[in-house]
């Protein structure tokens, strides 16, 4: 930051030398956004399956839940299916 500032009172603050700093802002804040987007929905969504098996068993919970925030999406929803529908399958019995 104190590198720029420096930079940009060598040229005078030139228009260029703003657009410059404002376009790699801008091209540095996208990608960025993106990415804690997805981790933070990966994690809450493995924080809230978790959750769910605690509650459910909270002295069984099954090592198929754990480290679950290191799987992918995919498999996260896939694991969590088949929990839930066990859980109906169950409640249709009875």
């Amino acid at each position: 930051m104190a590198c720029y500032v420096a930079a940009g009172a060598v040229v005078g603050f030139d228009h260029w030398w703003q657009t410059l700093i404002h376009s790699t802002a801008a091209v540095v804040t996208l990608p960025m956004l993106f990415v804690l987007q997805h981790t933070t929905n990966r994690e809450t969504k493995a924080i809230l399956i978790k959750l769910d098996e605690l509650i459910q068993a909270t002295t069984d919970a099954r090592d198929d839940f754990m480290d679950l925030e290191k799987h992918e999406v995919r498999e996260q929803e896939q694991l969590h299916d088949a929990h839930h529908h066990e859980g109906d399958d169950a409640a249709s019995e009875s």
